[in-house]
């Protein structure tokens, strides 16, 4: 994400649908970001067309891959005005996609927008002579996904109402599968916009409409994998943006009593099972800070799963091989936070360190009365250093409300590089002595003003504390009780640190 930004991901993301973005990829690139419901795409569905008719797609790919996507755009506005009807629909849909890919690509959101508007433009002539080719909806959603960025935020609504009516009239009252999706996706794309402008309940209520058709077209044409691909897409939705849990636990159990028949039809590809356990994944996520113990029983079921599986794609054997880890790390993940849940309320672990730095050893009699909070970090961790600015914040804030930050560090045998002025891994062992030295240094150019622990190998403070992963937060109330623990430093974390930090100085 860092080469890009947000939008212009977003777009790639959208256009990912005309150029074959794997599905695994759009299936995690969808499980964090409301602007990409859609029910199905033609990857989805594992029937991807062939790119027989794709002539004038292929030139302008070959262009965009090697930087010439002003040329590019050119070409398509002279076959355009020479005659469009020489291409179908979906050829020049893909030109087009591709032209809007390479200028978001060089961040020129601007011609980005200007390319899709004007696909917009010819799209919603198609619809009007009734081609049931056209795939406006992508458009619109690649649309969607910029308009922030050129401060477009005024055009979308009657785009998107201009859109679906096209689509609603071009699909009449008993429309073929490939039209009643695309009237699924641009329905969806009004719900991501709801999304978007806070309008949850809304945009719900169109998500849940929408997966009573396509539930009805899944069961009307039961051996069609895009409606089957449809189907299982909104249920996905569907668990992704309901909050009520029982509703949730529905749709998941649903999604994935489909996606297990597939799997299991399709047993030598891992095409489904990626599916499945990415979405037993997100489930698990969901669950971690309310049901803990529900979270690990699903990473139970992922990884028996996993160890069952007998997979003859080479493609997919790496997949799996990757979601093995990630579903280990879940499962500390989700370990800690069932013990965090457990010690809520009752009294902190004792500290226990090797080494004091940057002030002197702290007893529990000094910290008696006192809110507590442990930062435990490390030096290499860029995570850890972006919490700095605002941790010394509430030590600035807060310490002479009673508030004492406590940091806790180890030793992984670091140097200090005086040419860089910043630590380093040492080829050779280091001294206990050097290392504090090093420490000292980093808090001293970090601004680091309070006292820190450094632990010892071996140390079983970390776990403790339920410590999986850092940077990680721990308050510790004026009795000396655990009151709140946060791994990672995003924002909703800091922000939720911060106001237990006010109530517990308020008690």
């Amino acid at each position: 994400m860092n080469r890009f930004s947000s939008s212009a991901f977003l777009l790639l993301l959208f256009l990912s649908w005309f150029v074959a973005y794997p599905l695994q990829a759009q299936e995690d690139a969808k499980a964090k970001d409301p602007s990409t419901l859609s029910p199905s795409s033609e990857e989805d569905s594992g029937q991807a067309q062939s790119d027989d008719d794709l002539v004038l797609a292929q030139q302008v790919r070959a262009m965009v891959t090697n930087g010439e996507t002003r040329d590019a755009w050119e070409l398509i506005q002279a076959k355009m005005a020479d005659d469009p009807d020489q291409y179908s629909v979906r050829d020049i849909e893909r030109s087009f996609a591709l032209v809007a890919s390479g200028f978001s690509r060089i961040r020129n959101a601007r011609e980005a927008y200007k390319t899709l508007d004007q696909l917009w433009d010819y799209q919603l002539e198609q619809l009007r002579a009734q081609n049931q080719d056209v795939r406006i909806s992508r458009t619109v959603r690649a649309m969607l996904a910029l308009a922030p960025k050129v401060k477009k935020q005024d055009e979308i609504t009657a785009l998107l109402d201009q859109s679906l009516q096209g689509v609603e009239a071009m699909a009449g009252d008993n429309p073929p599968v490939p039209v009643a999706i695309e009237l699924a996706d641009i329905r969806g794309a009004k719900a991501s916009a709801l999304i978007q402008d806070g309008e949850l309940a809304a945009a719900v209520a169109i998500l849940k409409s929408e997966s009573l058709r396509l539930e009805t077209l899944y069961e009307t044409h039961p051996e069609d994998p895009v409606a089957s691909a449809a189907f299982v897409r909104s249920l996905s939705n569907l668990l992704r943006f309901t909050e009520d849990v029982d509703e949730r636990d529905a749709y998941y159990e649903r999604h994935q009593s489909i996606i297990k028949k597939q799997m299991n039809a399709e047993s030598e590809n891992g095409r489904f099972a990626a599916q499945y356990l990415a979405t037993l994944l997100f489930k698990a996520n969901l669950e971690l800070d309310a049901r803990p113990a529900l979270a690990i029983q699903l990473i139970d079921e992922g990884e028996k799963v996993l160890a069952d599986l007998e997979i003859t794609n080479p493609e997919a054997t790496r997949s799996l091989q990757q979601a093995k880890a990630q579903f280990q790390a879940f499962r500390n993940r989700a370990a800690s936070r069932q013990a965090i849940s457990e010690m809520l309320g009752k009294p902190a672990p004792k500290l226990a360190a090797e080494f004091w730095v940057n002030g002197d050893p702290l007893t529990s009699e000094d910290l008696e009365g006192k809110v507590v909070l442990l930062d435990f970090w490390a030096m290499w961790s860029r995570p850890c250093v972006a919490t700095f600015p605002k941790i010394n914040e509430w030590n600035e804030s807060f310490s002479s409300e009673g508030l004492q930050i406590i940091g806790v560090t180890g030793r992984y045998n670091l140097d200090w590089d005086e040419g860089t002025d910043r630590p380093k891994q040492s080829e050779g062992a280091v001294t206990a002595e050097q290392e504090l030295e090093t420490i000292e240094k980093f808090m001293e150019k970090a601004k680091l003003l309070f006292p820190t622990m450094v632990l010892e190998k071996g140390s079983k403070m970390p776990a403790d504390f339920a410590v999986a992963g850092i940077p990680y937060l721990v308050l510790i109330d004026k009795k000396g009780n655990f009151r709140m623990a946060k791994i990672g430093g995003n924002a909703k974390n800091m922000q939720a640190i911060e106001a237990m930090i006010k109530e517990l100085l308020a008690e």
